[in-house]
């Protein structure tokens, strides 16, 4: 079998940027799948490997002419170039399918809205409606899509992680509630975060809990942040910035609690990241995974207007049974451990249900 996931990468960090990394590795040596990656962005590839593409668009029709993939996936939505590459892909007779990451959500389609408005009118529409399928990570992002009723044959594939099975965690005594990552106001809910902490610091002082805040964004956002920032006089709340590697892996190590109020979310690597060491989350509805972390007891609920009341009720409920907590987080990391059956079994299936292609549909009017 052979897979192309056409993407728009300009940067080696980020949710789709790692869990396609680790993906392909999954679908090369576990499945034994020839999977490839386009970025559109061809002068910029997320990791040296054989697997990554650089070929500019004027070679696509050359490329899969020669590859002969099976189907390809569209990752995220408003790209324009995907919509010359899918006009290829229809002449070729190669089925496609996209992956939106959260890019479907009601909550996405605000922003901008007369902007995508025309573009979906006039691109994006026919895009999606000719798509063979969709591909959600979670069935809570398919209910929250706003282009549900453009296609209707749905498919669904979670994201893995890669574990590390020798983790070793330092816990710390006091409690460590954590944000960790990008500084995004408008989608992340980092705008109500911080009211929260400015509002409430002078009481937050009393607890014996640290605050720490890390993430990066664009010079709009990090100028935001810093406004933000001097607001906050409380010793125990610090913006700390960006943190990659070893030094994440000590945050993840030590703390307690993370906190995501995200507004829109497709499935977060950063929650599963967390769980995998052990740290259960304050996750609103829109992440898309807070019905898995309320089942299985290793996380709380919030919404805009209560995130410091659930903060303390999370830290009071963490304190009682802190070993509790990181085992239940960890064993549903291990859900989604690229090496469970659980992930394999769901890769297998949706792929021979997508090689398969979409059957019975109409036949497509000619494109213009």
């Amino acid at each position: 079998m052979k897979i192309l996931h056409i993407v728009e990468l300009d940067s080696t960090i980020g949710g789709i940027a790692t869990v396609l990394a680790e993906q392909l590795e999954f679908e090369k040596d576990v499945l034994k799948i020839q999977s490839e990656i386009y970025n559109t962005k061809s002068k910029v590839l997320p990791v040296k490997n054989e697997c990554y593409i650089h070929k500019d668009d004027f070679y696509f029709e050359e490329l899969i002419k020669e590859k002969k993939y099976d189907f390809v996936i569209f990752h995220s939505l408003y790209i324009f170039k995907y919509i010359k590459l899918s006009r290829i892909l229809y002449k070729n007779k190669i089925n496609y399918y996209i992956k939106p990451h959260g890019g479907f959500s009601k909550i996405v389609q605000k922003a901008n809205f007369f902007k995508k408005k025309i573009a979906n009118f006039i691109y994006f529409n026919k895009f999606i409606r000719e798509a063979s399928g969709i591909i959600y990570l979670k069935e809570d992002e398919k209910n929250a899509s706003y282009f549900y009723k453009l296609n209707k044959n749905i498919f669904y594939q979670s994201n893995g992680i890669k574990i590390n099975e020798k983790i070793e965690l330092n816990k710390s005594k006091k409690i460590i509630l954590f944000y960790l990552g990008r500084y995004d106001l408008k989608y992340k809910g980092l705008k109500e975060l911080f009211n929260c902490f400015i509002d409430n610091q002078h009481m937050l002082e009393k607890i014996p809990i640290d605050i720490e805040i890390y993430g990066c964004g664009n010079l709009k956002s990090e100028k935001k942040i810093k406004n933000y920032q001097k607001k906050l006089r409380s010793t125990n709340i610090k913006v700390k910035g960006k943190i990659l590697g070893e030094a994440k892996e000590a945050v993840l190590k030590k703390a307690s609690i993370m906190i995501l109020p995200s507004k829109s979310e497709g499935m977060p690597m950063g929650v599963l990241e967390a769980l995998s060491y052990g740290v259960p989350c304050i996750l609103t509805k829109e992440t898309n995974m807070l019905n898995e972390l309320i089942i299985e007891k290793c996380g709380w609920e919030c919404n805009h207007s209560n995130i410091y009341e659930i903060i303390l009720k999370a830290i009071k409920e963490y304190d009682k049974d802190r070993l509790g907590y990181i085992d239940r987080a960890q064993n549903l990391a291990n859900r989604y451990n690229w090496k469970e059956e659980y992930i394999l079994n769901e890769y297998r299936f949706l792929y021979t249900k997508l090689k398969e292609g979409r059957k019975n549909v109409k036949k497509i009017k000619k494109r213009l």
